[in-house]
């Protein structure tokens, strides 16, 4: 699992799109390699942000933050609603459910029995 955030930077459209509507753009975005597997998508810490944990078959090669991050990378190239935003890594502790919510604010929330977010599956 990699935890990234997404932002929009100076340039980016004024308007944010939906976490379930990013969510369907990295599922668009995505390829055979990258190994994805499931999509929790919610709003940051801001109103703008959207905070990402993508869950992957492992890899030998790259780590599962490295795939994740080109995967959010591929997709703010080529989709228009997200033109001029950056992906971001959320820092992960040793263990999920051990990192302290001050580190990593709505980390918990990607739970399932907390809160609702959108996720996708294939």
């Amino acid at each position: 699992m990699a935890l990234l955030r997404l932002c929009p930077g100076p340039d980016a459209r004024i308007s944010t799109p939906s976490p379930e509507i990013v969510a369907d753009i990295l599922w668009a975005a995505a390829v055979p390699a990258d190994g994805l597997e499931h999509i929790r998508a919610r709003h940051g810490p801001t109103p703008t942000a959207i905070d990402l944990a993508l869950f992957h078959i492992g890899s030998e090669a790259e780590t599962v933050a490295d795939i994740a991050l080109r995967l959010c990378r591929r997709a703010i190239d080529a989709a228009p609603a997200l033109a001029g935003w950056t992906a971001t890594r959320i820092p992960l502790g040793t263990h999920y459910d051990a990192v302290q919510t001050e580190q990593v604010p709505h980390l918990r929330d990607f739970l399932p029995q907390f809160g609702n977010d959108h996720h996708r599956s294939r």
